[in-house]
């Protein structure tokens, strides 16, 4: 028979102060593996976590079809029942890619164990699911540079080789994951209540006809991130 798992979705009001943020050109804040593991032990004893062995090679990596690995970790209750399966991901560094089998070593394979920890701690129990849901959040950049130039000088009326041509206005190109990150920072900025966050997420979804399972943001193409973008900034929500 197995054992009725905690809800723990209400923790994170008490443990807001062990939340530590990475500052940098993006600023993500998070839980650290050890924290999160403290906590389940102490509100599930006798749970464990567990990860699945590749029976082709023993190994705790499996192959998705383009070549990139994944491991497949599941819980067990204090009666050693099993839990349902949770996929996760090898990424790189900027989370753009998941990575093949040539691209992982050990230190990689330690470190995804334990962040895979704490999704699964998020996805099976609900713990600290307030951070997944603000995983991503970057400093509001102006989409314009305007690049300085020197005053022209005229050597005389008729010489003009030496007039420096003025630089256009770069417009940036961001990148998909930075556009979310974006609009992540700015719905964090102007929303308060995370309900109206999902819900303005959701409307924009129904805008595009994004119908997939997952992140909506993460679905929609890079002009529709823009756009997003674009009325969030001008304050159309």
């Amino acid at each position: 028979m197995k054992v009725n798992q905690k809800d723990l979705s209400d923790l994170f009001k008490e443990h807001q102060q062990d939340v530590q943020t990475i500052e940098g050109g993006f600023r993500s804040k998070y839980m650290t593996w050890a924290k999160v593991a403290s906590i389940m032990n102490k509100e599930c004893p006798g749970w464990s976590h567990h990860c699945r062995m590749n029976p082709s090679d023993g190994h705790p990596l499996f192959d998705a079809p383009d070549g990139s690995m994944y491991f497949v970790f599941y819980f067990k209750d204090p009666e050693n029942n099993e839990y349902g399966d949770f996929i996760y991901p090898l990424m790189s560094k900027n989370k753009q890619n998941a990575l093949k089998r040539n691209q992982i070593h050990a230190r990689i394979i330690s470190d995804h164990q334990r962040r895979g920890y704490v999704a699964h701690c998020c996805h099976q129990f609900g713990l600290f699911h307030q951070l997944w849901s603000k995983e991503e959040i970057e400093d509001n950049e102006p989409h314009l540079k305007v690049v300085k130039h020197e005053e022209p000088v005229l050597h005389n009326a008729y010489r003009t080789e030496n007039i420096p041509k003025p630089e256009p206005i770069k417009k940036n190109q961001y990148s998909r994951e930075e556009l979310v990150s974006m609009i992540m920072n700015e719905l964090n900025l102007k929303m308060k209540d995370d309900e109206q966050k999902r819900l303005w997420v959701l409307s924009k979804a129904n805008q595009y006809k994004i119908q997939g399972e997952g992140s909506k943001l993460q679905q929609m193409t890079v002009l529709q991130l823009r756009s997003c973008l674009q009325e969030l900034e001008n304050g159309k929500f």
